[in-house]
């Protein structure tokens, strides 16, 4: 493993719309990023440092999952999921 791979962190996989994405726990191409999703790419980065892990891997698996939402959209929709999932903890 080269050490930019070390830097950008492991890669896990999951299916997402019947293709197969990348999630990687690390540093995104862009570090000015909480996290980013590359659709070309197949490819999510969440940042080591985000805020918020769980709420930024959501928000960039609705970015993947629905492209043609806009931004208000799909942070309003991870309002939602956040607030629904904090109901049964």
């Amino acid at each position: 493993m080269n050490q930019e791979s070390r830097k950008r962190g492991r890669a896990r996989y999951l299916k997402i719309r019947g293709q197969r994405w990348r999630v990687i726990f690390g540093r995104p191409p862009r570090n000015y990023c909480q996290g980013l999703c590359d659709r070309d790419r197949r490819t999510i980065w969440i940042a080591k440092g985000a805020d918020d892990p769980i709420a930024t891997l959501i928000h960039e698996l609705l970015h993947a999952c629905f492209w043609d939402l806009d931004e208000s959209a799909v942070e309003e929709a991870e309002d939602a999921l956040i607030k629904g999932l904090e109901l049964v903890s």
